[in-house]
């Protein structure tokens, strides 16, 4: 947020009818999710390392990763190549699903489908996907600085290393989903009805 009188935080206006939670079974599989473009600078591949750590500790739980979007820029495509090298290098072909680019229109309904979304981006923006998915009920993990004051502790990573995002993922891992707690933030602060609110008291 910019550091003036002037700004006033007014929510980002998550559709917390289009994105909900669905009650489910628990699962003994852990079903991780990323969603947005494919680049160097969303740090996609850490996830990637921190689950290796993960496979290769004693963490026991059976998972599944889908990578939900493509590349775009010329350097994207580059790191699209790196991560597909590293996913095999891994041995996590039939763990990890590139699902490319999807319309907007199925997005509420993957993130339904899945449990965790991990967000290693450094951009400092508040990436909206990351609020969807909490309204979704969703468990997310995310170093994205503008998260810090928004999320509880536990749920920010600052540096985001894979060693440092494997030991919360493990420690995540053992909350019950949906998540009905970090609903709750996006429908108090980030709701559709709570911006509408906001920015009318504003102009009142």
């Amino acid at each position: 947020m910019l550091p003036s009188k002037k700004v006033v935080f007014t929510g980002q206006a998550i559709n917390t009818e289009m994105f909900y939670p669905t009650s489910r079974i628990e699962s003994k599989k852990l079903r991780f999710l990323y969603i947005g473009r494919i680049a160097p600078v969303k740090n996609i591949a850490r996830a990637v390392e921190a689950l290796g750590m993960l496979e290769k500790s004693s963490w026991s739980r059976e998972w599944s990763f889908s990578i939900v979007g493509g590349p775009l820029l010329k350097e994207d495509y580059k790191y699209h190549d790196f991560l597909k090298d590293l996913v095999r290098k891994e041995r996590f072909e039939k763990k990890i699903n590139f699902l490319g680019p999807k319309p907007y229109s199925e997005i509420p309904a993957i993130m339904r489908e899945h449990d965790f979304l991990i967000n290693m981006s450094q951009t400092g923006s508040l990436d909206k996907t990351v609020l969807e998915a909490m309204a979704s009920g969703l468990t997310v993990l995310t170093s994205t600085e503008g998260y810090k004051n928004v999320l509880p502790e536990r749920y920010f990573l600052q540096d985001g290393n894979p060693y440092s995002a494997a030991e919360r993922i493990k420690l995540l891992s053992e909350e019950r989903r949906p998540n009905l707690s970090l609903r709750d933030i996006v429908v108090k602060n980030h709701s559709l009805g709570a911006t509408i609110d906001k920015i009318t008291q504003i102009i009142l």
